[in-house]
């Protein structure tokens, strides 16, 4: 639990401040996107599909270019759940296809440089870092910059509120709560104008999300979407490991199998099967 907003309060700001298009970047997931798409289709915004993966060792913000970038995500998203001890370099090896990568952690860029071609690899300007750091960042891996602007609240006043739902989600108090887990109070919904506030020294990186935001894959359906198994080893599959789960759970619940149980689980089975969601 991270954000305060919700999707139609995105979209009410949104429209509020004359933008046309917003990309959902849940951290480690794509929670809300199929709801978040519906939202955007409603108030006549162009929704982005993104994610911010976010391991024990680094940082990175993804966008989808277009379909195949989308379900690299949805594999990026599945790698990072395997082991929160993989690197976001590691992870982006493989699946780094069809996406836009956004970092302001040098180590990562240094690394993801070798091998995402600056067309699709960017240095991240957001609240709370230097322009001076950034920019110099960019000049030594000559990368473009973007801003973001990585929103957790509505406005300032709701710093306290982020503060509370982050220590409800690591079960501590205000008190003992450890403030790296909290984002600072400049995480707020901002205008155009407000950026540039924030940014006068960042035109161009202001000028490159909106560039960004063209390039990104906006018109979705989700009619015949099946998503991505489970990042099972070589010799499991996510339809067995299904299986054992389902059979291991209804002992606990029932205490016993019996045929009436049995005929119902491989009924539900069956059809999760052959609609693919388990393959």
């Amino acid at each position: 639990m991270r954000g305060l907003l919700s999707l139609p309060d995105l979209m009410n700001l949104a429209r509020s401040h004359a933008m046309d298009t917003l990309a959902l970047t849940d951290v480690n997931g794509m929670w809300g996107f199929i709801r978040f798409v519906q939202h955007c289709k409603d108030a006549r915004i162009l929704p982005i599909s993104g994610t911010n993966l976010i391991t024990e060792k680094d940082e990175a913000i993804l966008l989808a270019e277009n379909q195949y970038g989308y379900e690299n995500m949805c594999r990026a998203v599945s790698a990072v759940h395997d082991d929160l001890e993989q690197s976001v370099v590691d992870i982006l090896k493989k699946r780094c296809s069809g996406l836009f990568v956004l970092s302001h952690h040098e180590p990562t860029l240094n690394k993801l440089i070798e091998f995402i071609p600056d067309t699709h690899l960017f240095v991240e300007l957001r609240p709370g870092i230097q322009e001076s750091f950034v920019h110099q960042l960019a000049q030594t891996l000559k990368l473009e910059v973007v801003a973001t602007g990585d929103v957790y609240f509505r406005s300032q006043s709701d710093h306290n509120a982020h503060v509370t739902l982050r220590a409800i989600e690591n079960n501590t108090t205000l008190e003992q709560l450890d403030l790296s887990e909290c984002k600072s109070d400049q995480h707020w919904f901002r205008s155009e104008a407000e950026m540039v506030k924030l940014f006068p020294n960042s035109l161009d990186a202001l000028n490159n999300s909106r560039y960004l935001a063209d390039r990104c894959k906006t018109d979705w359906s989700f009619i015949n979407t099946i998503f991505p198994g489970l990042s099972l080893k070589d010799t499991h599959h996510s339809n067995r490991k299904l299986r054992d789960k389902v059979y291991a759970g209804a002992q606990v619940r029932y205490g016993g199998i019996d045929e009436t149980i049995r005929c119902r689980i491989e009924y539900e089975l069956g059809i999760i099967t052959q609609k693919g969601f388990a393959p």
